[in-house]
């Protein structure tokens, strides 16, 4: 899913400079955005929190679906939390099954949650920056398989600490 923004970025960096994700600061907290299945949805109900060494951002249900994404390592082979602790943005996590960087659920208003552990292709999640105990950041990725898939584009987040 991003395997192109880096190429592109290589070829544009002598005429702009490239972040393929750039979250603005002006995000309300809580907000959590994306495309699910092409639709556009929107929650104002997200958080994040530590679970061990792994960080954990969920949502409320809005619209008819709410996701859980579990990170464990950065592309890097960082351990998550510790990885947020350095602030070395862009951090980078590959999204399929645990034991990779993390994966990520779906969790419609009705059925069962589909995971991107079953998914064909990896997804990402990227943590562009922190204000305070705000992190912000993209991710894409692709849950389950057959007719139940979902598809989860363009997602950007501004999500706080739980409390």
């Amino acid at each position: 899913m991003r395997s192109l923004s880096p190429v592109l970025c290589l070829l544009l960096a002598p005429a702009v400079a490239c972040n393929p994700c750039t979250v603005k600061d002006t995000l309300e907290p809580g907000t959590v955005t994306g495309r699910i299945n092409g639709d556009r949805w929107q929650t104002a109900e997200g958080l994040w929190f530590e679970a061990g060494t792994s960080l954990q951002i969920n949502t409320s249900s809005t619209g008819g679906w709410a996701l859980s994404i579990v990170i464990q390592k950065s592309d890097d082979g960082v351990l998550a939390t510790d990885a947020l602790d350095a602030e070395e943005f862009p951090i980078e996590f590959t999204l399929a099954e645990s034991g990779a960087g993390g994966w990520a659920l779906a969790y419609p208003e009705e059925g069962s949650p589909e995971s991107s552990a079953e998914a064909e292709e990896p997804g990402f999640l990227t943590i562009s920056n922190r204000v305070e105990d705000d992190i912000f950041g993209c991710f894409e990725f692709n849950a389950g398989t057959g007719e139940t898939a979902v598809t989860l584009t363009n997602g950007s987040f501004r999500v706080p600490l739980r409390s």
